[in-house]
């Protein structure tokens, strides 16, 4: 699935996807497992220090917050050692954040999941921050989400990755949800090439044949093919 002005994340690596699946649904969409991509956007965080994260998710499904912090050059900045380090991230009110590692190339996390406001400050050492949401114990089941900068300055937002020009619908399969009309194309953003038996090819885009909720490959949805050379 691709979301204009929004990344997605893997929680394995530090990339960013333009689109990665998540589960459709009416009113929200979901990550139910591991295998599926976290959405989030990067912030300046130059000048902007204090920030608040608020979630509107299905009751009991708001999965956890991870915030990625970078230096001026780009790098991600981990957990500072020695005694009594100043962390990079502080929180305030119910919320609190512990250092993941393992997660997003180093990252803090809500220790719960929870829909409540995530009220957080950086240290100067923070350039950017990258705002990431995630399944925890349960599915997160989120319809939106806001963030507010509490200082005077208006930071740049932004989704990570250049995004396309115009309305194009760009994504790493053909979709398998929603309701679309005859003649959408949606970009492959993930070409890969393929060996067949009339030469080799990638997929370079699926273009919709029918109007409708129907979404089967090969019915509503074609392959449009791109010869490439060997």
């Amino acid at each position: 699935m691709h979301i204009p002005g929004i990344g997605f994340g893997s929680y394995q690596t530090a990339n960013v996807y333009p689109a990665y699946q998540l589960s459709l649904h009416a009113e929200y969409v979901a990550v139910p497992s591991s295998a599926y991509g976290a959405p989030g956007v990067f912030v300046d965080t130059s000048k902007c220090k204090r920030f608040v994260v608020k979630q509107d998710c299905e009751p009991g499904y708001g999965g956890r917050i991870y915030l990625v912090c970078y230096d001026a050059a780009g790098q991600i900045l981990t957990q500072p050692g020695g005694t009594n380090p100043e962390l990079y991230v502080k929180t305030y009110a119910n919320r609190t954040v512990f250092w993941r590692s393992n997660y997003f190339g180093g990252s803090y996390s809500t220790g719960s999941d929870s829909v409540e406001d995530l009220f957080f400050a950086v240290n100067d050492a923070v350039k950017r921050v990258r705002v990431l949401f995630w399944r925890g114990s349960a599915d997160l089941r989120m319809r939106s989400f806001s963030l507010y900068a509490l200082d005077k300055y208006s930071p740049a937002v932004w989704s990570g990755y250049d995004e396309p020009a115009g309305e194009l619908n760009i994504g790493i399969a053909a979709p398998s949800a929603g309701e679309w009309a005859k003649g959408k194309v949606v970009i492959n953003a993930n070409p890969v090439k393929v060996n067949g038996t009339g030469g080799a090819y990638i997929v370079a885009e699926w273009r919709k044949v029918t109007t409708g909720s129907a979404n089967v490959l090969g019915t509503d949805w074609l392959e449009l093919r791109t010869p490439v050379g060997p």
